[in-house]
């Protein structure tokens, strides 16, 4: 894939990575936040860890990065927590373990189908300038996807 553009290919780009993190995962699979963004995206971000992976230098195509994100999901690796960002672009991860600080708007309808803090910084971080979509894969498998904070998709828990 040389690039997501439009927001099907944006999908297909993040369900196919997802999908395949999934199949690919370990026992203690934590669960993925995935930013999709575009280059000069505005959305404030800091690394939870002083290090990057090996991995990450290599990590291009949607099935190099679902790989590397299966194996930096574990509760072992010091990579498993925070959003991983990929350039929808280039298709390449780019930052690994990210904590994401989105601002919060004055108001916001809130949802009962969000779930809990990885949800709601997908469903604010989507709204900012340059990133094209969000989404979180649960440790149960469930995705759910947010563009523009609205939720676009969700799939319900697979075995």
């Amino acid at each position: 894939m040389t690039g997501a553009q439009s927001e099907g290919d944006l999908f297909t780009l993040m369900h196919q990575i997802f999908q395949d993190a999934w199949s690919a995962a370990p026992s203690d699979f934590s669960g993925l936040g995935l930013v999709l963004y575009r280059p000069g995206h505005a959305l404030p971000h800091a690394s939870l860890r002083e290090a990057v992976p090996a991995e990450l230098e290599g990590a291009i195509g949607a099935n190099q990065i679902a790989r590397v994100l299966s194996r930096l999901a574990s509760v072992r690796s010091p990579w498993h927590d925070g959003f991983h960002f990929v350039d929808a672009c280039d298709v390449r991860l780019t930052h690994v373990a990210q904590y994401i600080s989105p601002p919060i708007p004055p108001r916001i309808g809130l949802c009962s189908f969000m779930g809990g803090a990885r949800h709601m910084s997908a469903v604010l971080a989507s709204r900012i300038d340059g990133v094209a979509m969000v989404g979180v894969l649960t440790s149960k498998g469930e995705i759910s996807m947010y563009v523009e904070g609205e939720r676009l998709w969700h799939q319900e828990e697979r075995a």
